[in-house]
């Protein structure tokens, strides 16, 4: 991490004495960036909100509530908005056989 935009954002929220931390990245990077930061800022919890600040602030419109019931919320969101959302879906959806096969072994 260290002389990247991550070690940046680690150091300032290190310095800030915040405990809690809301990450709204994207998915990967908000995950991949809780997973760097974890072992640096051991007293600093990191919750990933993604889209959910979008939601509260009423910038993003949620899936219909059977969409969400069925969870499909991720379909809905990637037909509604496929510039922005359809590649990144794709990459998270090849890299999870890989990631799945890691914890796998890391369990075994």
């Amino acid at each position: 991490m260290p002389g990247s935009s991550a070690a940046s954002a680690s150091a300032a929220q290190a310095a800030s004495g915040a405990r809690l931390t809301f990450l709204a990245l994207g998915a990967p990077k908000q995950e991949m960036f809780a997973a760097r930061c974890r072992e640096a800022l051991p007293g600093i919890g990191l919750v990933s909100v993604g889209a959910g600040l979008d939601f509260l602030a009423r910038t993003q419109r949620r899936a219909p509530e059977w969409v969400r019931r069925a969870a499909l919320e991720w379909l809905w969101r990637a037909v509604t908005d496929p510039r922005r959302l359809a590649r990144r879906y794709a990459e998270c959806a090849m890299a999870l056989p890989g990631l799945a096969l890691g914890v796998a072994l890391t369990r075994g």
